[in-house]
C-alpha cells in the first residue's frame, strides 16, 4: 500500500539497471493511484518512446488528460495514434471519444475516413449507421446497412441489433419502412438457420400492421 515508496523504487530501478522498461506501465498505474496525473502522462510518454504508439496507451493517456480537464490534449493523442496507424481499432477509439464529447458531426466525418482506410471492416459501417440514426437521418442509416447485411460472415445478432432500433420509428408506406423490410429479408436469406431473423420479421410486420 506504500505507493509513493513503490514509485521511488521503480524510478531507482530504471536509473540503475537497463532493460526494465516492461515495468513502466506499473509505474504509470502507481502515479494514477496517487492522483499524480502529470507524472503518469510523463511515464506514458516514456512508454511511447520505448515501444511506439499503440491503442492501450493512447486510451489511458487520453483518459488522464480528460481527468485533467484537457480534452484538446486528449484529442491530439488520438490524432497522433491515427497518423501512426490507420487501422480500424484506432479509429474506433477516436470515434467513441468524439461521441463521448458530444461531437457527433465530427465523429461522422472520422467514420467516413475510417471506412475509406478500412473498406472491408463492416463494424465501421454499423458505427456510421448508428451515427446517422442518432442525427435522425433514418433513411441514410438504413441504406448504409445494405453492405454489411449482405455479408454472410457478419454476425446475425449484430444485424438484428442494428435493425431493432428502427421498430419505434416505422410507419407503413414510408421509404425507411421499405428499406428495413428489405434488410430483414436479406438477413433471413443470409442466415436462414437463425430464428432471430424470422422473429424480427414478425415484429416489423406487426409494427406495420401487415
Amino acid at each position: 500500500g506504500d505507493f509513493k515508496g513503490a514509485a521511488l523504487n521503480f524510478e531507482e530501478l530504471f536509473k540503475r539497471f537497463e532493460g526494465n522498461d516492461d515495468y513502466l506501465l506499473d509505474l504509470a498505474d502507481i502515479y494514477e493511484s496517487l492522483n499524480e496525473k502529470e507524472k503518469a502522462i510523463e511515464v506514458y510518454d516514456r512508454i511511447e518512446h520505448v515501444y511506439g504508439q499503440y491503442l492501450q496507451i493512447t486510451q489511458q493517456k487520453a483518459n488522464t488528460y480528460l481527468e485533467l480537464n484537457m480534452p484538446e490534449k486528449a484529442r491530439e493523442e488520438w490524432l497522433k495514434l491515427i497518423a501512426f496507424s490507420t487501422e480500424s481499432a484506432n479509429y474506433t477509439g477516436y470515434i467513441k471519444f468524439l461521441i463521448d464529447q458530444q461531437q457527433v458531426d465530427e465523429a461522422i466525418n472520422v467514420i467516413d475516413q475510417a471506412i475509406i482506410d478500412n473498406p472491408e471492416d463492416n463494424s465501421l459501417l454499423f458505427l456510421s449507421s448508428n451515427s446517422e440514426f442518432e442525427k435522425g437521418n433514418l433513411e441514410k442509416s438504413a441504406e448504409i446497412l445494405r453492405k454489411p447485411f449482405a455479408d454472410r460472415s457478419v454476425s446475425p445478432n449484430a444485424k438484428v441489433r442494428n435493425l431493432v432500433k428502427f421498430l419505434p420509428k416505422l410507419q407503413e408506406g414510408t421509404i425507411v419502412a421499405d428499406k428495413v423490410v428489405a434488410l430483414c429479408d436479406v438477413l433471413i436469406k443470409m442466415h436462414p438457420e437463425e430464428h432471430a431473423g424470422y422473429s424480427l420479421s414478425g415484429d416489423i410486420n406487426y409494427q406495420l400492421k401487415c
